[in-house]
């Protein structure tokens, strides 16, 4: 799978929180933090209700080519625990990092993106974190392992879901039927809610 354009000497970690109307400050605070000790890398949040990151780049809503082309950009990607989003990223070719909405927090009306996101994790689909620290260590990890990582999504991507992955026309067949294979998954495990599609919004915050 190709995995698009990516810059050695600044490296890209893309952050989508989605569409949902609760506020994932938690999220947003976590990843400031992180690019604060490290500023060799660019961070780029989609931060929804919440307020901007004060470090990273960062919009409210994004356009779905947008989100696209900065997938096929970043490095390492963290999500919301949004089976949409999820299956985006893994399509992409990305292991995602997901760090699912806590109702306790206030950042969902219930548990169902914990719920999802463990059984995808489970399967080895997605790194499930759900502490800062971990989420430190495993974006420090998918920088350290760089295309590789990716490489290794991608083909798992195929895998797990019992299709394989090759070149050109049988590598966008294998993608296909993964995400087909996803979608039932989703279906069969949780509900979910907007999805990213409707990511229209671009005001920028720096």
């Amino acid at each position: 799978m190709n995995a698009g354009p990516e810059s050695p000497a600044t490296p890209l970690v893309l952050v989508v929180v989605g569409t949902d109307h609760h506020p994932f400050g938690r999220l947003v605070t976590w990843m400031d933090r992180w690019a604060r000790d490290h500023p060799d890398a660019r961070c780029f949040v989609q931060h929804g209700t919440a307020s901007a990151p004060r470090v990273c780049e960062g919009t409210d809503f994004l356009a779905h080519p947008e989100l696209r082309s900065l997938m096929a950009e970043a490095r390492a990607v963290v999500s919301h625990g949004g089976p949409g989003t999820i299956m985006e990223m893994r399509a992409s070719g990305h292991l995602p990092v997901v760090v699912p909405r806590d109702p306790d927090l206030g950042e969902h009306v219930d548990a169902h993106q914990q719920r999802f996101a463990r059984v995808v994790a489970g399967r080895g689909l997605v790194r499930l974190v759900e502490t800062e620290s971990d989420l430190g260590q495993a974006l420090d990890e998918a920088l350290s392992n760089g295309r590789a990582a990716r490489d290794a999504a991608a083909s798992s991507t195929g895998s797990s879901t019992g299709s394989a992955a090759g070149s050109g026309t049988g590598a966008s067949t294998g993608s296909a039927a993964a995400a087909q294979a996803f979608g039932a998954l989703v279906e069969a495990q949780v509900r979910d809610g907007a999805g990213h599609r409707g990511l229209l919004r671009l005001r920028r915050h720096r």
